[in-house]
């Protein structure tokens, strides 16, 4: 059974990155969609100027579905909240819409580094607020 894991989160986000920038976090997350099946489970990093998000098949993570990338620019309003088990819930207004992204602070079940997920959560949460 294939898991997250850090070599394909590096490199799904690493087809994303922006000409000329560098991820400064990275972490796992689920883009809720309002119901456990729409769910988007994604691989998401935050270089200067964007938040990129490398979207992922829920039942093999090592198939890439999809991605995108939301200037900083462009993120109208953030509001940052603690979900249940600890979780961090970003609720993000966009020109397009409205986003709300799950970022769990445990990495059980997976093959990613859970000092770097905790570190990526905290970069991210200080940068957006």
């Amino acid at each position: 059974m294939n898991v997250m894991n850090e070599e394909k989160k590096h490199e799904f986000l690493g087809k994303l990155l922006p000409e000329g920038e560098m991820y400064f976090a990275t972490v796992w997350a689920v883009i809720m969609s309002g119901g456990a099946i729409a769910n988007q489970y994604c691989y998401m990093g935050m270089t200067e100027h964007s938040l990129c998000f490398a979207c992922v098949d829920s039942l093999n993570p090592d198939r890439l579905t999809g991605g995108f990338n939301i200037p900083l620019t462009e993120i109208q309003k953030c509001k940052i909240k603690k979900g249940l088990f600890g979780r961090t819930l970003l609720y993000l207004t966009v020109k397009q819409g409205n986003i709300k992204i799950s970022i769990a602070r445990n990495c059980l079940g997976s093959k990613l580094d859970k000092d770097k997920q905790l570190a990526g959560i905290d970069y991210i949460v200080a940068h957006l607020s």
